[in-house]
């Protein structure tokens, strides 16, 4: 049958099986290698998890503007917190 025989009974697909079969088939072998390696980048880059959870939940997540980043920074941390109200003062 040649090398098309071949990759289908690689795969653990027999000649039987066609069409849908054969990406189910595929599926069921890598699904996990495929779920772990998006869910690595997912958590490795916050701005594709926001766009993820935004479009899981169906809403849309605003991203931080350098202003919420320097006030994150100011409250969390106590010297900063303190100079804040006399710098505005």
């Amino acid at each position: 049958m040649g090398l098309r025989a071949t990759a289908t009974e690689a795969w653990g697909a027999g000649p039987a099986v066609q069409g849908g079969a054969k990406a189910d088939v595929l599926m069921e072998k890598l699904g996990p290698q495929v779920i772990e390696a998006c869910a690595e980048y997912i958590r490795s880059d916050p701005e594709t998890l926001r766009q993820v959870v935004g479009s899981v939940m169906r809403v849309k997540i605003p991203r931080k503007t350098s202003d919420d980043m320097a006030m994150g920074t100011i409250c969390e941390n106590s010297t900063l917190r303190r100079e804040l109200p006399e710098t505005r003062l």
